[in-house]
């Protein structure tokens, strides 16, 4: 029988946890380029983390949702991906599936959230 030990399990969550983490700057880099194209990879590395940390302590617990937190971050406003109206959007994984439609939805909010 296959045994693994703690250490083993905590290597293989942190192999994917940096993995996830330099996927996040590379997708960042490429959907929101006016925003990250000359940032240095260490600014940008520590403004993922934070954002993935300030994610997980959101409830944020899937890849994708973090990942759509950080788009939002990264486009309409840090605060913005911490609200409410961002949040309820980004807990709904159906509705992440189908990118296109909640990222008109969330900018229709912070639209609107905005002028308010």
């Amino acid at each position: 029988m296959l045994k693994i030990r703690r250490p083993q399990i905590d290597a293989l969550a942190a192999l994917s946890r940096r993995r996830f983490l330099a996927d996040a700057r590379v997708h960042l880099r490429y959907v929101h380029p006016e925003r990250w194209a000359a940032v240095a990879d260490p600014v940008l590395g520590a403004w993922v983390e934070r954002r993935v940390a300030r994610g997980v302590q959101l409830g944020l617990v899937e890849e994708l949702s973090l990942l759509r937190h950080l788009e939002v971050a990264s486009r309409l406003d840090e605060r913005f991906a911490d609200s409410n109206d961002a949040l309820g959007v980004l807990y709904n994984l159906d509705e992440l599936r189908r990118w296109p439609e909640p990222m008109a939805l969330l900018a229709r909010l912070h639209r609107a959230t905005a002028t308010t």
